[in-house]
């Protein structure tokens, strides 16, 4: 048991996409671990050997608003590589985070109490 577990986690990891996970995941060929890689194998590996009550189960822990039906579809879309969560959408290997643009605006307001030199403060 502990073997194959290793051997899953090998696989999950390690091992370099194939032709057909590359076209799933909408990658190039040249590309080893696309982004989504990983999560679209560990779906793969619960659809396939996971059984019906997990569903079922992981609805609960969701909440009640969420069918068991929905946890289901959700796994299989995922594991045949069409959704993903939105932190892989539009990555790529290559490209960097856009920066933000910094605009800056002059927010001091000239007043007649401003005055050059050094300024004390008198306490009573």
């Amino acid at each position: 048991m502990s073997a194959s577990l290793i051997l899953f986690c090998a696989w999950l990891v390690f091992v370099p996409a194939n032709a057909k996970e590359l076209a799933a995941l909408g990658a190039q060929p040249e590309t080893s671990y696309p982004p989504g890689l990983r999560p679209m194998r560990a779906a793969k590996a619960i659809v396939a050997v996971a059984p019906s009550y997990t569903y079922t189960l992981a609805a609960r822990v969701i909440g009640p608003q969420t069918p068991a039906i929905a946890i289901r579809f959700m796994m299989t879309q995922m594991a045949a590589g069409r959704v993903f969560p939105r932190s892989f959408e539009g990555e790529t290997a290559q490209s960097e985070p856009e920066q933000p643009t910094i605009v800056q605006t002059n927010t001091r307001k000239s007043s007649d109490r401003d005055i050059a030199g050094p300024r004390f403060i008198k306490v009573d």
